[in-house]
């Protein structure tokens, strides 16, 4: 990203490369480089964004369904858990 792209439409993308099929996909974004100056915006608007998610059933039209697996949910808490022991903030969610 570069300081003067179009920061809606960064985060549309973001939002859609990363949570496209419950983020289950190999092309999944699991992470930005972004300039250092635009980064805490970045992070706050794309949480934001994420926090608005509807969770639930596939059959009640959410906008994130479950995790296939308990061995996925299980691997995507390990690299949550190393992201924060690594110094990282969870924006939303979590436990």
């Amino acid at each position: 990203m570069l300081n003067d792209a179009d920061i809606g439409k960064v985060i549309e993308g973001v939002m859609f490369a990363s949570f496209f099929n419950t983020g289950q996909v190999c092309t999944a974004a699991s992470r930005l480089l972004v300039p250092s100056e635009l980064h805490d915006r970045i992070a706050k608007e794309v949480g934001e964004r994420a926090s608005k998610l509807r969770l639930g059933d596939p059959f009640s039209d959410p906008d994130l369904g479950p995790l296939t697996t308990r061995d996925q949910l299980e691997k995507v808490s390990y690299y949550s858990s190393l992201g924060r022991d690594e110094g990282a903030n969870l924006e939303c969610g979590g436990y």
